[in-house]
């Protein structure tokens, strides 16, 4: 009977196991979007408040074919139950929804960068977009209390206070329109060229491709084998 017991166990911590590890390589594979680097942030900085239910919108020209995220910097991100970032990409009219995200209390507040997801859109190189940002609320909060987007001086960018209907001239949000393909291989490798950058020549391209697969498949070797391990250890 024990050692139904301890095989049982072993059953159940080596499929825990191949779940969470596949569940982690799933959520970084899932989240290969590459941002736009047209968009430097550098300079004077300020912030937009956003009230409730009073958008700010931003148009921005996709600089590659597959854009499929927008990253945005906002702070004071501490939203309560009820409460909603609401993301709308639009056309550049601003007039027309095409994709909708959103960020809620339910999620893990970010680091950094909160970022909005939607459908991959294969041809959107060099077409016009409207980044259209809303927060809603039940509560009569306080304006210091709302979130804020970040922004930047930026020559040629421009964003619009909808409610005020009031252009920001030579100032962007912090935003980044971000793009992936729809090849996860085609993904793996623009990271390891982007991660390739700064790297010793002897290092770059496929030498680190196979660094970092070595390294993932050595921790799935690794856990599997302190499991093993572990039921030998048991027995004896």
């Amino acid at each position: 009977m024990p050692l139904q017991n301890a095989a049982t166990a072993q059953k159940i911590l080596l499929g825990a196991f191949i779940i969470g590890f596949g569940s982690i390589i799933l959520g970084f594979t899932s989240k290969l979007h590459f941002p736009d680097s047209d968009y430097n942030f550098l300079g004077k900085k300020d912030r937009a408040r956003l009230s409730i239910d009073k958008p700010l919108s931003q148009v921005f020209v996709a600089q590659e074919n597959g854009l499929s995220e927008v990253k945005v910097h906002i702070g004071g991100l501490d939203l309560w139950p009820g409460e909603a970032l609401v993301f709308e990409l639009r056309d550049e009219s601003c007039a027309h929804t095409l994709a909708t995200d959103s960020w809620t209390p339910l999620k893990p507040k970010p680091l950094n960068y909160t970022r909005f997801t939607f459908e991959r859109i294969p041809e959107s190189m060099e077409k016009k977009y409207c980044a259209y940002i809303t927060y809603t609320s039940p509560y009569d909060r306080k304006t210091n209390d709302a979130p804020y987007i970040n922004t930047n001086e930026l020559a040629g960018k421009s964003y619009t206070a909808v409610s005020k209907n009031k252009v920001y001239e030579n100032e962007t949000l912090q935003l980044r329109p971000a793009y992936s393909t729809d090849s996860f291989a085609a993904d793996t490798w623009r990271l390891i060229e982007r991660m390739s950058q700064y790297k010793p020549t002897y290092i770059k391209g496929l030498p680190l491709l196979l660094l970092f697969g070595f390294t993932i498949l050595g921790g799935f070797s690794l856990g599997l084998w302190i499991i093993f391990e572990k039921e030998e250890d048991r027995r004896r």
